[in-house]
């Protein structure tokens, strides 16, 4: 079963959706959902979901937790 989605956010372009779930699982997908783009276990970092999420340009997704910082995941899981 999939976990559900407690954070949200839309690329500038408008062609993508990060979702970040309550299993601390980050996901983009085209926002037409025909496709995933990727997909970045956090769990390892952090049990509990960022307090902030957003977009770095066109294709790499910045996450906030408060008493980790701040991780930074490129267009190929990158971090």
């Amino acid at each position: 079963p999939a976990s559900p989605i407690v954070s949200m956010s839309f690329a500038p372009n408008g062609r993508f959706l990060a979702c970040f779930t309550s299993d601390s699982v980050l996901t983009v997908v085209s926002t037409n959902f025909e496709s995933k783009v990727l997909e970045f276990d956090a769990r390892s970092g952090s049990s509990s979901p960022p307090r902030q999420m957003g977009w770095c340009g066109e294709d790499s997704v910045v996450l906030h937790w408060k008493n980790l910082g701040v991780l930074m995941v490129g267009p190929y899981g990158d971090w």
